[in-house]
């Protein structure tokens, strides 16, 4: 994949480069990522490099020891076999539109630990909120779901988290109430266009939503996280967390829809991830308001 990375920068067209490392930050790992530099040439490649924000945050740290795996073609696993899975959290994550969870991938992954996590990051090149499954991994979403019970038991792991971030923070919602999983993580959720893609005659496969009015409103272990001045993510997020009595996280001195790239850019994500994921009681720096049931 380095090779590949290497090939495809030096043979871009300036005006591609920066489409060229965007699709290239999602697919190496941190260890990759930092060869890349070491092995770029070229000045004006160097200079790009240095200016990339995975290059800025990752100055100074030493890069995690993830390897890559492709399960299928839209689902990448980042783990160290070094480290039992019995010990580690399996992280499944949705992710947005650009096939991200909101920052590049090899920036998230080397913001957790590799003796602690095991990351699955699916991507929906469709942008159908996953409802139609992933190419040769589940034909629709309940098939998308067994394929990762299937793969991932989460009998060989400590704990399941799921985490969604914009298009994919609903499906890993819907995951989460699916497959048992200990915590869910939604960040800047946004309501699937079911009704809409009905119309264009685009619609699901399948009706079955598991958020609905007939839950338990009982979900303390769901946690919808949006930025706090956004008013769309705000009022998307209590909407949902109402249904189903989940927690809801705003995250303050927010505007935009991107509350990991603001923590991320402040360096902040690190300890962001691992509290939100692996504390017993959920309790950040930011206060944690239930919703009530509407």
């Amino acid at each position: 994949m380095l090779d590949l990375a290497l090939e495809r920068l030096t043979g871009a067209e300036s005006r591609r480069r920066g489409m060229v490392f965007n699709q290239i930050e999602d697919m190496l790992t941190p260890m990759e990522y930092a060869e890349l530099g070491r092995r770029l040439d070229d000045p004006e490649l160097a200079a790009a490099y240095a200016r990339r924000s995975v290059t800025r945050r990752m100055a100074g740290q030493e890069p995690r020891s993830f390897q890559r795996n492709r399960i299928a073609a839209d689902v990448l696993l980042f783990s160290d076999p070094a480290y039992p899975s019995a010990a580690k959290t399996l992280l499944v994550g949705f992710a947005g539109r650009l096939g991200r969870l909101m920052i590049p991938n090899v920036g998230f992954v080397q913001c957790l630990a590799p003796e602690s996590f095991d990351i699955l990051i699916l991507a929906d090149p469709a942008k159908h909120h996953f409802r139609g499954g992933l190419p040769g991994y589940g034909k629709d979403f309940p098939g998308l779901v067994a394929a990762v019970q299937r793969d991932f038991p989460a009998a060989s792991y400590k704990r399941v988290v799921a985490i969604g971030a914009s298009m994919g923070g609903l499906p890993s919602v819907w995951f989460g109430l699916m497959a048992g999983a200990n915590r869910t993580i939604c960040i800047g959720g946004r309501a699937a266009w079911d009704v809409t893609r009905l119309l264009e005659g685009d619609g699901p496969a399948h009706a079955y939503d598991p958020i609905c009015a007939c839950c338990t409103a009982n979900h303390p272990e769901i946690v919808f996280v949006y930025t706090r001045d956004h008013r769309i993510d705000r009022v998307q997020a209590e909407h949902f967390a109402g249904i189903l009595g989940a927690q809801t996280l705003p995250i303050p001195g927010v505007k935009d829809h991107s509350p990991l790239g603001h923590l991320w850019e402040t360096g902040s994500l690190p300890a962001f991830l691992a509290q939100i994921t692996q504390a017993r009681s959920f309790r950040p720096r930011w206060v944690v308001r239930k919703s009530a049931q509407s």
